[in-house]
């Protein structure tokens, strides 16, 4: 004996579907927000935290706003590399390459080769923290969500 459930295969279909929200489009989406609210937030002089960055020191030549953009080639050089599960955003490079070590002190801060006994403040400007920006790539998410749901409904 068998029972027959109308609408099983499209209920079970509609559960793959979502299961599957992810793709390479959503994350390369929710990569490039992600890389514009870190960019945008560090030129206006904030970090990762929503604080303003440690001032710079009385030594360095340059005055205003900290906003980590002396040449502006560590911002923009995020990089965004979506993939089928995740997406990966960073600078490329390893330890020992110039660009890769600036962005690492400051971000980390510690010692950065610019005399003896210099350390660099820390200021961290590489993530996502603040509920406001937790809320924009939410809305990526969101949107996708949605979607899937519109397209599962006609």
């Amino acid at each position: 004996m068998s029972v027959k459930v109308n609408g099983l295969n499209d209920a079970i279909g509609a559960i793959k579907s979502l299961s599957k929200i992810w793709d390479k489009q959503l994350g390369a989406s929710i990569g490039k927000q992600a890389r514009k609210i870190i960019v945008d937030r560090t030129r206006h002089g904030k970090d990762a935290h929503g604080k303003s960055f440690t001032p710079y020191s009385k030594k360095y030549k340059k005055s205003g706003t900290v906003n980590l953009t002396k040449s502006g080639y560590m911002l923009d050089s995020i990089t965004v590399e979506p993939h089928d599960d995740y997406v990966r955003v960073y600078i490329p490079g390893t330890e020992g390459d110039k660009n890769f070590d600036i962005a690492l002190v400051h971000n980390e801060g510690g010692k950065s080769g610019r005399g003896k006994g210099f350390r660099m403040p820390k200021r961290e400007y590489f993530g996502i923290f603040t509920d406001d920006e937790i809320r924009q790539v939410k809305k990526i998410i969101e949107a996708k969500y949605d979607e899937v749901i519109r397209r599962l409904n006609k």
